[in-house]
């Protein structure tokens, strides 16, 4: 066994009693910090106290004391699977030098000490999700996020109804928008999103009935829809299409009517684009702007030019005491805490040496998922194709990248079992006895003699 992540017939082994607590303890300490990293609870005390929401470069004393808490436990549970956790480092050599990156521009930054530390807790969010791979698996893992936001989403109705200072959105134009229990609505939106592709896969896999999937995906459309967050609900659309998709493999005639149900879909949206643009941003809720996201991109793109090697330093350029940023605001008269475009993003805090390095992580993501989908040999990378669909689509917009969230939480995951599956697959092609070997199948961390389909 190559792979490191507990397999199903692991979890499913009889336990003592103290082995059935640990179990429920990692499972709720799992989702406890997914929903953390999610960017939810913490800022809805901050608003309940009457308080505005947090100006770039300032943290909340909630937030920061989840944080601790979620790093004392990681460091305990990762003591106990050590020799695994230092195996799964090694197989994720370029996301470390990120990491690494991310740390050693403490040297160059603005603002030392927060680069520092967010740059700590960039790291236990990746450490995070390499414990989560190691202790539930891919699968398992895209499960929890699953659950914990259904749990935040049923929440975030429940508080939007009951207290409208802390649920509603307090951002100019957005005052009827739910934000639930998140920190922003589009925090919210990307939220859902994200959720709707672990149940769309979960529903591909088989491991959801049919009603139970729909009435999953509508509340968290739903969601979307309450949180006006117009990139959230054309990527959460583009997800069930291209799930369908997938859905459809076994039969070559529903898989052709939905690519040209969708296609024509597509073409009248573009033509409707093209002819009246004004009507569909208003359909969006977005003026021509992209509310105020083109001046903002310019300006960001500006300041690129001033350090287009390493940046600014991680979390080094957004600050409110900075005269680059305050000239940005002025300028745009909105204070935007980010460039809202993950790439831009990236290029601000550590340079295009840092947006190289996540082109190679994420080129060589896409072309092994593509590669294992088409063999049929690995499940999961069906999902792993929505989920890096989501990060490419999403970072052109509201630019979660990088930070440590929820995407962050299943990045490690995805490069371990895509990692094991190469390395089997390799083992898997050599001759054996002058042989090749019977078709297999890779999953839950083991090959499985059968047939593919």
């Amino acid at each position: 066994m190559t792979d490191m992540s507990a397999t199903p017939e692991e979890l499913r082994r009889p336990a003592s009693a103290w082995e059935r607590f640990a179990r429920r303890f990692e499972y709720f300490y799992a989702m406890f910090a997914i929903m953390i990293y999610e960017g939810a609870l913490t800022q809805s005390f901050r608003y309940y106290r009457g308080e505005d929401r947090l100006l770039a470069g300032e943290t909340e004393i909630t937030a920061t004391v989840a944080q601790a808490i979620i790093l004392s436990l990681l460091v305990l549970l990762l003591w106990v699977k050590r020799r695994r956790f230092i195996q799964a480092l090694r197989d994720m050599v370029p996301y470390m030098i990120i990491l690494s990156l991310c740390a050693i521009s403490t040297v160059w930054s603005d603002y030392p000490f927060p680069t520092l530390r967010r740059s700590v807790t960039l790291s236990s969010c990746v450490f995070f999700g390499v414990y989560c791979y190691l202790t539930f698996g891919l699968r398992g893992t895209v499960a929890l996020v699953g659950r914990a936001t259904v749990i935040l989403a049923l929440m975030s109705l429940v508080v939007f109804v009951a207290i409208p200072q802390v649920g509603h959105e307090t951002a100019f134009g957005y005052e009827s928008a739910m934000r639930g229990v998140y920190s922003q609505k589009n925090n919210m939106g990307e939220a859902m999103l994200l959720a709707i592709s672990c149940y769309v896969y979960l529903f591909i896999d088989g491991s959801l009935s049919p009603w139970r999937a729909v009435g999953t995906v509508g509340l968290l459309m739903f969601c979307i829809l309450l949180s006006q967050s117009a990139t959230s609900l054309v990527l959460a659309s583009i997800v069930i299409a291209v799930g369908a998709i997938f859905y459809s493999s076994r039969n070559w005639r529903l898989r052709l009517v939905l690519v040209y149900f969708f296609a024509v879909v597509a073409v009248l949206v573009a033509v409707f684009l093209v002819a009246d643009s004004a009507a569909v941003f208003a359909v969006l809720n977005r003026d021509p702007s992209f509310t105020g996201r083109l001046p903002l991109w310019d300006m960001s793109m500006q300041a690129i030019m001033r350090r287009p090697l390493l940046g600014y330093g991680y979390s080094g350029f957004w600050n409110q005491d900075s005269l680059i940023v305050q000239q940005i605001w002025q300028a745009i008269a909105w204070e935007a805490p980010s460039a809202h475009n993950g790439y831009l993003d990236i290029i601000l805090q550590i340079g295009f040496l840092g947006l190289g390095f996540y082109a190679w992580v994420w080129g060589k993501t896409i072309v092994l998922s593509l590669s294992a989908w088409r063999e049929s040999s690995l499940p999961e990378a069906q999902w792993i194709l929505l989920f890096m669909l989501i990060n490419v689509l999403l970072n052109l917009d509201e630019g979660p990248l990088p930070y440590p969230d929820q995407f962050t939480v299943l990045m490690p995951g995805v490069l371990l079992l895509l990692e094991a599956w190469r390395r089997d697959r390799r083992r898997q092609a050599l001759p054996v006895g002058g042989r090749r070997p019977a078709p297999q199948v890779f999953a839950g961390g083991r090959w499985h003699a059968g047939q593919r389909s």
